[in-house]
């Protein structure tokens, strides 16, 4: 009986887990409303990829050659894939015409959301969500790639930024934005994890102070050690003159 409760147990636990975290088996279409939305981007990009990271979410555009599909997902805490569900879909058609989401095929898995272009050649846009000053998205379209932090941030320093893998240059653009480009991705991914300039002034003076307290801990344990050897010779001292008292 306990052995059936216990299995009983462990399937809800199975189900429920399946229910919440993978979604449906099988996949199937997206919410057309949820692809909707108006906004504005640069179409004229350089790169493949062109990544444009903003205060709350994070602007992607795509320039494909030969492919007729790109899927969206992200990556779980155990590097396990999941689907991202993006807003303000648009593709542009090499004559410079653009269309929305009812342009798009857009079905949605276990794992990713894939969307079928209209046609192998011109531009996907979406936007993305973000999770805080963290960006981590798979590489869906080979190439160059390109990341525009947002004003007052950067990812110079090791310490408080990271960059996966290391980007190819590094440069202030004439928005004041720091780009990161890469030539070609052979990974999977692009990891950026960047700061505020505000966080960097505010690391110094926490890294300075911690700095400080370990040489006052230094600098007292140094006088304790003295004081005790002081004291040592002065018991000895004492000892010394008993004996010759003698």
């Amino acid at each position: 009986m306990t052995r059936r409760l216990v299995a009983l147990g462990l399937l809800v636990v199975v189900v429920a887990v399946l229910a919440g975290c993978t979604g449906p088996l099988g996949g199937g279409p997206v919410d057309r409303a949820a692809l909707a939305g108006n906004q504005t981007y640069d179409w004229n990009t350089t790169a493949n990829t062109t990544l444009t990271v903003q205060r709350n979410d994070l602007l992607a555009v795509y320039t494909v050659e030969n492919q007729s599909t790109i899927p969206v997902y992200t990556f779980g805490r155990f590097n396990d894939v999941r689907p991202v569900t993006p807003s303000s879909v648009a593709f542009r058609y090499p004559n410079g015409t653009v269309v929305g989401p009812e342009a798009l095929n857009v079905t949605r898995s276990n794992s990713k959301t894939l969307i079928r272009l209209p046609q192998p050649r011109g531009q996907l846009a979406m936007t993305l969500p973000k999770n805080g000053k963290l960006v981590r998205v798979p590489v869906v379209v080979p190439g160059s790639h390109e990341v525009v932090l947002p004003p007052n941030t950067d990812v110079q320093y090791p310490l408080v930024g990271r960059v996966v893998p290391a980007p190819n240059r590094r440069f202030v653009g004439p928005d004041g934005r720091v780009h990161l480009v890469w030539h070609d991705v052979s990974g999977d991914r692009l990891v950026v994890e960047y700061y505020l300039d505000r966080d960097l002034v505010v690391f110094g003076a926490l890294a300075t102070a911690a700095g400080l307290v370990v040489v006052g801990g230094l600098v007292f344990f140094w006088l304790q050690l003295r004081r005790l050897r002081e004291r040592r010779s002065e018991v000895a001292w004492d000892e010394d003159e008993s004996s010759s008292g003698r």
